[in-house]
């Protein structure tokens, strides 16, 4: 293994690089409804100009489907690159990273008609369970009256950043999808939220049993997501009727990969589960300690492990193909492009796999331990990692390109959209920064860290904060 490559190591310019600063290096099918109950919920404040229209249209026992399944019962200010301090004797909650490094799992999945290039993330996770015993009853809730934005003017960054909106949910948003005009994202308040793109009104939300802490997925006119119940759960987008939920033997929450009608997510019980996405059944379960993100191309599945190793798996039985072993630390960021297989991993190290065999092509060190996802476009891979910077990489031999120093360590999805790349992190900024050459575009202050996916359309960027805040930001 590489030792890590400290940022003072890097070919850049005499003297500290402050935040903000980019430095270049290189140019280069059965539905059961649950009760609906109308639900007076948080409003979205809109504080900017409309979206574009190309944003806007655009009990069982474990590994058993239950389609019918009982159980029990804004801050926003647009703001420079800078880390907003935490009071003094107060921790910040985040999501522990045992728990939701799936949610780094990168794969820039670009959806159906609607042009999205989506990239995931890795978060530490709050402890606490929220004090749920015993079995939930999940419960869609469709809320039309109560989603009426209040009216408000736009807030601009000096950079350019605009608030189009913002939700707030009640716990921290871990996971996040785009699809036909919604924007569907995860609560540690238990609950799936799906949202106006447009507007940010809710439109309708789900309860779990348990925090939600996995990322998630959409596909086939369902959303996919995993609790902290122990459960996955299949919703319909358009009004969030459960389809079914598959039980497994401990929490869901790492990342979910959705392709060819089967849904791929690992849970706390060790094993990678294939589900059936039209009706819940099980199609096989493999073996896999503890899975940080999930990824699929053509037919192998490929899962990073707690164990610091990347797993590559037969799509139709979960038999195993091959395993590379990182070392130290979990393998969180995932991404796919061609015949190749980038990851990131805790030891601080990026690497480009031949995805057929596991060969190393490369592997280049970072400044310190990868936390955040991972995306790949125009020939570049970007990772944020905990040295405070975002990197991009030369995709064909791992050489750096440029490095863009935040105020805190990078630990959210990462996105490219538009020739732009999104990621926050621990300074609690969201920055978008030029694909190109990392030179800034805006940085928008969120109301607290910034560990969800992120999801960019055209101009738009959606993402959660740990303050609990869904936004919609352009410029």
């Amino acid at each position: 293994s590489f030792p890590p490559r400290r940022s003072s190591d890097l070919p850049v310019a005499a003297g500290p690089v402050p935040p903000g600063t980019a430095v270049v290096t290189a140019v280069p099918a059965t539905v059961v409804q649950a009760g609906a109950e109308p639900v007076a919920g948080p409003r979205p404040a809109a504080v900017g100009p409309p979206l574009p229209a190309d944003v806007i249209d655009a009990a069982p026992a474990a590994g058993d489907a239950e389609p019918g399944w009982p159980g029990p019962a804004a801050p926003g200010l647009a703001a420079a690159a800078g880390r907003r301090p935490a009071a003094a004797g107060t921790a910040t909650p985040g999501l522990p990273r045992r728990r939701v490094l799936g949610l780094a799992a990168v794969a820039g999945v670009s959806l159906a008609g609607a042009g999205w290039l989506i990239s995931e993330l890795n978060s530490p996770r709050h402890p606490a369970r929220h004090g749920h015993t015993g079995r939930p009853s999940p419960s869609a809730t469709p809320s039309p009256a109560a989603s009426t934005p209040s009216p408000a003017g736009s807030v601009a960054a000096p950079g350019g950043a605009v608030q189009v909106w913002s939700f707030r949910t009640g716990g921290i948003v871990a996971g996040l999808a785009l699809a036909q005009g919604r924007v569907f994202a995860g609560s540690t308040d238990d609950s799936v939220y799906a949202l106006s793109a447009k507007s940010g009104a809710r439109l309708w939300s789900f309860r779990t049993g348990g925090p939600v802490e996995s990322r998630l997925a959409a596909a086939g006119g369902a959303v996919f997501a995993g609790s902290n119940d122990d459960s996955l759960y299949a919703l319909r987008a358009s009004d969030g009727a459960r389809l079914w939920a598959f039980r497994t033997g401990s929490s869901v929450s790492s990342g979910i990969a959705v392709t060819g009608g089967t849904v791929y997510a690992g849970s706390e019980d060790e094993n990678l589960y294939a589900v059936r996405a039209s009706d819940g059944s099980k199609l096989w379960a493999a073996s896999v300690v503890g899975v940080t993100s999930v990824a699929v191309a053509g037919d192998t599945v490929y899962a990073g492990s707690a164990d610091g190793k990347l797993h590559a798996l037969r799509a139709s039985d979960g038999r195993k193909r091959w395993v590379f072993p990182t070392g130290l630390g979990s393998p969180t960021g995932l991404a796919l492009a061609g015949r190749t297989v980038y990851l990131g991993g805790g030891n601080g190290t990026v690497y480009a796999l031949r995805a057929s065999d596991g060969h190393r092509l490369w592997g280049t060190p970072v400044g310190g331990a990868v936390n955040s996802g991972l995306a790949t476009a125009g020939g570049a891979v970007f990772v944020g990692a905990n040295d405070n910077q975002v990197h991009a990489l030369r995709a064909s031999d791992g050489s750096a390109l440029w490095h863009f120093a935040t105020g805190g360590s990078v630990a959210s999805g990462i996105a490219v959209a538009d020739g732009i790349v999104y990621a926050g992190g621990n300074d609690y900024v969201v920055h978008a920064l030029r694909a190109a050459n990392g030179h800034p575009v805006w940085a928008f202050n969120a109301d607290g860290p910034v560990e969800s996916q992120i999801a960019a359309a055209g101009r738009v960027a959606f993402v959660g904060s740990n303050g609990g805040q869904v936004y919609a930001l352009t410029r």
